[in-house]
């Protein structure tokens, strides 16, 4: 997956500093800090209104709502609803649409390294619609609405609500949901130890589409984990290099447990090694709870009625293992948005164990197509075709899967050679 942005370094400022109110400041685990930003407290206020003239402070608001984070500076001039303002490039980005608030400074905090100011944010007046070396350029009239970003945390100590929106501007939006979904899971103070996360979200375009996706993670580091993932997720739907519909609303449902609850697959025996065509496959497993007794379960797979003899692997895993291995062993690479989306919707949760099926048969994959067990003249048709640097050469074929839902994050992969043997099984 890619990773979260990185925003231009702007030549010869410091680190550039946003203004945090509503939330806690960040812990270890900083995005904003990763991006260049540096965080500092901040206050609202409503009283604080209307249209900045030249020498006062105006505010590019990148989250606002529940919280606000935002980035001030001093106008530079005014000229009837058009205003000069900073002096400098904000993220150097050109065109953008940032609501612009009015500002009042409250200190400020003089340092030979990155001086900075405190200051309150106000009621939006307008839009910056312009980020340049030279400035910024807002201009009166109604702010943009921004991506609603909905989070909820369920806790065993009670449920909190956030409702935010995000400024429109892609490559911020991946930054700014990861900086939320972290800071939101780690209101009441826990940012570290071990802890569980489980994460149902849905996500809406401008078009009406919708995208639902589920994932969990335990680990020390299970906060910041599924942060950067959320975060990862909207870089490649915001920062798609496709055609794609803007991002209309975020929806994240977060369960966090301050234990590694979860199951650890310990062991994993298929009850045969030798299998017929249609026959059903039992597999034995043990799942071992965090300092508990440890669990068996049996899962059963179904070898295809058209299997042909020779060898096949039993593959045991947990969801979030097996998508990472099923995207490289078929290639998988969308060709448009419509192929990352389904990309997206196919990744399975670690809550997920999977039992799969693979054969040694050959194919080719080629953007946006997985071609798995072709004939090998079709291979060679289609590389000679297109190219060999438009064909991924495949080295096997999932057969089939079947998945058990544990409800609770999963750690484990086994691999087990199998061989089919000529003729159909029949049951005695």
């Amino acid at each position: 997956m890619a990773a979260l942005p990185t925003l231009p370094r702007v030549p010869g400022l410091a680190p550039r500093t946003v203004a945090l109110a509503g939330l806690p400041l960040p812990g270890s685990f900083d995005p904003l800090a990763r991006a260049g930003l540096a965080t500092v407290p901040a206050g609202t206020s409503p009283e604080v209104d209307g249209v900045p003239e030249a020498g006062e402070m105006a505010a590019a608001l990148l989250v606002w709502g529940d919280a606000t984070l935002a980035a001030a500076g001093t106008v530079t001039a005014r000229d009837g609803n058009r205003l000069y303002a900073f002096g400098h490039a904000l993220f150097a980005l050109g065109p953008v649409r940032l609501p612009a608030a009015r500002a009042k400074v409250l200190a400020v905090q003089r340092s030979f390294q990155s001086s900075f100011k405190l200051f309150a944010v106000g009621k939006p007046f307008g839009t910056f619609v312009a980020d340049r070396p030279a400035g910024m350029l807002a201009e009166v009239g109604t702010p943009p609405d921004g991506l609603a970003v909905a989070v909820r945390v369920r806790e065993p100590m009670g449920d909190r609500q956030w409702n935010f929106r995000v400024a429109e501007v892609p490559i911020l939006q991946p930054l700014m949901v990861a900086f939320l979904a972290n800071s939101c899971l780690t209101a009441r103070g826990a940012g570290a130890g071990e802890a569980s996360v489980r994460l149902d979200a849905a996500i809406e375009f401008a078009d009406g589409r919708r995208l639902a996706l589920r994932q969990a993670v335990r680990s020390a580091d299970a906060v910041p984990r599924m942060a950067s993932y959320v975060g990862t997720v909207v870089a490649m739907l915001a920062g798609s290099p496709f055609p794609h519909p803007a991002l209309r609303r975020i929806e994240l449902l977060l369960d966090r447990e301050e234990r590694p609850a979860g199951l650890t697959i310990s062991e994993a025996l298929p009850a045969v090694t030798t299998v017929a065509p249609g026959e059903e496959v039992a597999v034995h497993l043990r799942l071992q709870p965090h300092l508990e007794t440890p669990r068996s379960l049996t899962l059963k797979v179904r070898v295809p009625p058209q299997t042909p003899p020779g060898p096949l692997d039993l593959i045991v895993a947990d969801g979030a293992a097996w998508t990472e291995y099923r995207i490289k062993a078929e290639g998988l690479a969308p060709a448009s948005f419509v192929d990352l989306l389904a990309l997206l919707g196919g990744l399975d949760s670690a809550t997920t164990l999977v039992l799969a099926l693979e054969s040694r048969e050959r194919g080719v994959a080629q953007p946006g197509v997985s071609q798995p067990a072709l004939p090998p003249s079709w291979g060679a048709t289609l590389a000679t075709g297109l190219g060999p640097r438009n064909v991924q050469r495949l080295a096997t074929a999932i057969v089939t899967t079947t998945r058990w839902e544990a409800g609770v994050p999963l750690e484990g992969a086994f691999r087990f050679p199998l061989t089919v043997r000529p003729g159909r099984w029949e049951k005695p």
